[in-house]
């Protein structure tokens, strides 16, 4: 449900995207025009209630109070000091100097902008909106939008699963982003760099490439996607460890699936027997498993673990008369779910589609208080919802 006060900025970008649906020239003035006006009144709407919502730092002293005469770039000061959590992914200095233009479009007659420059504003509005208001904004014309803008969405989305995977002293840090994908890869650390460039080129309005070019840079994005996003491979890590205090974990996969056969054998009283890493099922056929494991990321007061369910998993276990999913969260315990109750939940949850196949995401989320979330897609209070009742706290999962 959208806050009241998010009514503002909303019609703004409904407009906006109205505009950009119409086609080049001048709708794309308009239309650039009305997203910036939305990020502005959307910046000084946030700060105007940031020291009434909970759990949001109040804004300081009275120097640092919002009013009518605080200026664009202090708005953005503003928020960065009050939203920093909030803002991951998005660069506030492009946000100014995407205001910049719309300075020069009001007073210069005849100026006009690139349409794949107003898609990637349009984008980045519509993140900073659903970020900022906690609220999921659901435009039909978001939808017809090029593949520049779908690049701009897939890139939000690949910011934020970096972030939830790193500390929260490297939320913004795009370097520890590379070495992340070193880790993995330093192929896919050298293609991050690659598509981090053609982004900054997208949104500045220097784009030279062509539409193919656009879309490998796309395809690029989900590759990316689908390498941080799946767990069930060893990490290598560069170098050693300086100390204790690194981001990287190196995890004994064969003791874990070790562990997770012997507690579902526990759990089902029966053996079961290993079709694939990821696969189990009983001896008689009966009863389908899916299992997968994912280390901890810390993200403020909050853990979470992130998995991956994909099509031919879900119909490995549709196939099986029974059926459970297993996700253990290293540390933690796992989440034992009855596949009939937990796949009522499968389309409300973030997914990913590729050349290569098609996959959910699954994420868990540990509350400060102890109480386990699953993520759905979009952002926002209604966008999760409690799963205590299937996680088993145990670690380690058999003694």
């Amino acid at each position: 449900m959208n806050p009241v006060w998010s009514q503002g900025p909303r019609e703004l970008l409904e407009h906006a995207y109205g505009h950009l649906s119409k086609g080049d020239g001048f709708d794309c003035r308009i239309a650039f025009i009305s997203v910036d006006n939305a990020v502005e009144v959307m910046v000084k709407t946030y700060l105007s209630f940031s020291d009434k919502k909970p759990g949001v730092d109040a804004l300081g002293n009275s120097e640092t109070k919002i009013d009518k005469s605080t200026s664009f770039p202090k708005s953005l000061e503003m928020l960065q000091t009050v939203a920093s959590d909030r803002i991951v992914g998005l660069n506030l200095e492009e946000i100014q100097h995407f205001h910049s233009i719309r300075n020069y479009l009001y007073h210069t007659f005849g100026l006009s902008v690139e349409r794949s420059v107003v898609e990637a504003y349009a984008q980045i509005a519509k993140a900073l909106f659903e970020n900022l208001f906690e609220s999921s904004l659901r435009i039909v014309q978001a939808d017809r939008m090029g593949d520049a803008s779908r690049f701009i969405v897939r890139w939000n989305a690949l910011q934020e699963m970096l972030a939830a995977k790193l500390p929260t002293r490297a939320k913004h840090d795009q370097n520890a982003f590379v070495k992340f994908f070193v880790q993995i890869n330093p192929e896919l650390a050298s293609l991050y760099e690659q598509v981090r460039r053609f982004r900054n080129t997208l949104v500045h309005g220097r784009l030279a490439e062509t539409q193919e070019d656009i879309s490998r840079q796309l395809d690029n994005v989900e590759r990316l996607l689908e390498a941080g996003e799946s767990e069930e491979r060893p990490s290598k890590p560069v170098g050693t460890p300086r100390s204790k205090k690194t981001w990287s974990t190196q995890l004994n996969l064969d003791e874990l699936r070790d562990q997770a056969k012997r507690f579902l054998e526990e759990k089902l009283q029966q053996r079961i027997k290993q079709l694939k890493p990821s696969l189990f099922e009983t001896e008689d056929g009966r009863t389908g498993i899916r299992y997968s494991i994912s280390r901890a990321y810390p993200t403020g007061k909050q853990t979470q673990f992130w998995f991956a369910l994909h099509d031919p998993q879900i119909e490995f276990l549709n196939s099986h008369a029974q059926g459970f999913v297993a996700f253990v969260c290293v540390g933690a315990g796992v989440l034992y779910a009855p596949w009939n109750e937990f796949q009522a939940y499968v389309d409300d949850l973030g997914e990913t589609s590729t050349d290569t196949g098609h996959w959910r995401h699954v994420i868990l989320r540990r509350t400060g208080e102890g109480a386990i979330q699953m993520k759905f897609r979009g952002s926002g209070p209604g966008n999760r919802i409690d799963v205590s009742r299937w996680f088993v706290k145990r670690w380690p999962l058999v003694s």
